[in-house]
């Protein structure tokens, strides 16, 4: 199915400002463990370790934080995709869901463009597989 295209191969964003990585799984295996490491704003290393949940029922994948730079700023950390078919396409839908380790920490807005970006990935690769 299309889920299986878009979250169980190999994706990949890269631009001169940012970089991620989603590296699928085989068989029918719906979570995993994963280590993101790239570089955003300027910073170098920004490192995110993750487990990650798939939904095909529901076309989706949820990265849980478990580790890495977002958590010294979030007690919990967690992203969704979701494909979800529209006309004669499918519309990609990101949700983040997070709580701040204090009141002064920012929103995620960091994270969130970052996301965003791995979601036009996600795009392209759907549009080279037509």
């Amino acid at each position: 199915g299309k889920s299986d295209l878009v979250f169980k191969e190999k994706v990949e964003y890269d631009d001169e400002n940012r970089s991620a990585t989603l590296i699928g799984i085989d068989g029918d295996v719906m979570q995993e463990y994963k280590s993101f490491k790239g570089t955003y704003q300027g910073k170098s290393d920004l490192v995110f370790k993750e487990k990650v949940e798939y939904d095909d029922e529901n076309r989706s994948a949820t990265l849980i934080g478990i580790d890495g730079d977002v958590m010294q700023e979030y007690k919990s950390f967690k992203g969704t995709y979701q494909v979800v078919p529209k006309g004669t396409g499918s519309l990609a839908k990101l949700t983040i869901e997070y709580e701040k380790l204090s009141d002064d920490v920012p929103a995620p807005d960091k994270y969130i463009t970052l996301m965003v970006n791995v979601t036009k990935g996600i795009d392209e690769l759907i549009a080279k597989a037509k």
